[in-house]
């Protein structure tokens, strides 16, 4: 017989365990000066107590005295067709080392444009949502409106730009941007917040070194995107073809037969341009094509249990790969999985198999040095080219951004999340342009995958350095408190 409901709540007799609660003693000083916080989210978090320390250290010198930080109004955007519009470049979008823009804008109609175009050098903080992330501006953004979802910063003296753009990439800066953010479902950051950052400055020998690795960094990222589109004008011209007059039609007649064989695929995308008339053109002009899987082979990784802990294998994920210097924020249990199976070499193509097809799908690139040691996703396909061809030629052939990508876009399979089989990868055909031909398409390919990965290796090396930098400080600002 069940018991009879009762207005009053009834306290359990017994409370085995209960939820420590997170508390904190602070002076009234706290809660007066500046912005007069009251949230008690940004006074428990340990970027707080980083930024009291590094206040004590730094003789009142913050970011804003170093750099001039703004940030555009917001944008009221007329989106117009490709031919005529100014591309433009959402927040994310700006990590990426090959950015693809989706919305191109009417220039007359968009408001503030000096500072919607930015400068190679030029670094940007991401403002909101993953509030703190910092990249700097490279050659693949010129000509692009870029969105106000990200605060601006321009470095006052040219020396200091390797010191302070390492400095807003640590962990401990990203730490104390985070404390400072506000908002309930969707944090944010303001400029003044990035303003009163504590700086401290170290010896004139690490200034100088961290400016000139930030040079050589520029540098590569320069040389990635001049020599990825030079090899991308070489193809073009050995097929001698315009991408542009490619018919994009809407419909294409094909026989019952092509249908009801091999896997019976039944959407109209699959048969449809760009890829089947592609084909059509390489046959046309008598240009000698093989099925790809005659020169490589594809795979996907099986699913594997993530074990995610402090300090193990990195991981990364499949949009990690389209980034330059993607956060490393997850690491596997050594020992979870067999790491064979998951790590990739120097030669081997990888692209996200999964996602949309207007976001990340498709996208494949040559591996590097950044991503050895390192555990992918088994959303990644990997893609191994046999002896028959080189693996710079055949990443050229499927990233060409209308030559290439398109025809994998094509091919996806799946509704909410469209998919890439490895069997389907294998039936695509790839044209032969000769030996000479194609070794110096790989060169010129391999070069820019270098020079991707070096200036990622880099990167990293210079924000753990500096990491190290301001820990050593802060230790030695405790110990000099306990004597």
């Amino acid at each position: 017989m069940a018991e009879r409901a009762r207005l009053n709540i009834q306290k359990p007799e017994t409370l085995k365990t209960r939820l420590p609660v997170i508390y904190s003693s602070m002076s009234i000083q706290s809660f007066t000066n500046g912005e007069r916080r009251l949230e008690a989210e940004n006074y428990l978090l340990g970027g707080f107590g980083l930024r009291l320390k590094l206040e004590s250290l730094c003789s009142g010198q913050n970011l804003g005295a170093l750099a001039n930080i703004w940030q555009p109004s917001r944008l009221k955007a007329v989106l117009v067709k490709e031919s005529v519009g100014t591309p433009f470049l959402a927040a994310t979008q700006v990590f990426d080392a090959r950015p693809v823009p989706r919305k191109f804008l009417a220039l007359e109609k968009t408001s503030e444009t000096s500072q919607r175009f930015l400068n190679p050098g030029d670094l940007v903080v991401t403002r909101s949502g993953s509030v703190g992330r910092a990249t700097m501006i490279n050659n693949s953004h010129e000509g692009m409106l870029i969105s106000d979802d990200l605060l601006r910063l321009s470095i006052k003296d040219s020396n200091m730009r390797g010191w302070i753009y390492a400095y807003v990439r640590t962990r401990q800066i990203r730490e104390i941007m985070q404390s400072s953010q506000y908002g309930h479902v969707i944090k944010h950051l303001e400029t003044q917040h990035l303003k009163s950052i504590p700086v401290f400055l170290p010896s004139e020998e690490i200034i100088r070194r961290f400016a000139d690795i930030f040079n050589k960094i520029t540098d590569l990222r320069g040389s990635y995107t001049t020599l990825r589109k030079e090899v991308e004008k070489i193809y073009e011209s050995e097929l001698n073809i315009d991408p542009l007059s490619l018919n994009l039609g809407n419909y294409l007649t094909i026989s019952s037969k092509q249908i009801f064989s091999k896997r019976r695929r039944f959407e109209s995308g699959y048969y449809c341009l760009p890829n089947r008339q592609f084909e059509g053109y390489l046959v046309e002009q008598k240009i000698d094509q093989v099925y790809l899987g005659q020169v490589a082979k594809c795979e996907v990784p099986k699913r594997f249990k993530h074990i995610y802990v402090k300090e193990g294998i990195p991981y990364v994920d499949s949009a990690d790969i389209l980034e330059f210097n993607p956060d490393n924020k997850k690491n596997i249990a050594p020992g979870s999985i067999n790491t064979e199976e998951y790590t990739v070499d120097k030669d081997t193509i990888i692209m996200p198999c999964s996602g949309q097809i207007y976001g990340n799908l498709g996208q494949a690139i040559l591996s590097n040095e950044f991503f050895e040691n390192k555990i992918l996703s088994n959303h990644i396909m990997r893609i191994h080219p046999r002896e028959e061809i080189d693996a710079g030629y055949l990443c050229c052939v499927l990233s060409h951004p209308t030559l290439g990508r398109p025809r994998l876009q094509s091919i996806a399979f799946g509704h909410s999340v469209p998919e890439l089989a490895p069997e389907d990868i294998e039936d695509l055909t790839v044209p032969r342009l000769g030996k000479q031909i194609e070794d110096e398409i790989s060169r010129l390919y391999r070069e820019a995958a270098e020079a991707h990965g070096r200036a990622d290796i880099l990167e990293r090396e210079l924000e753990l350095e500096a990491e190290q930098v301001i820990q050593k400080r802060l230790s030695l600002k405790d110990l000099a408190a306990k004597n």
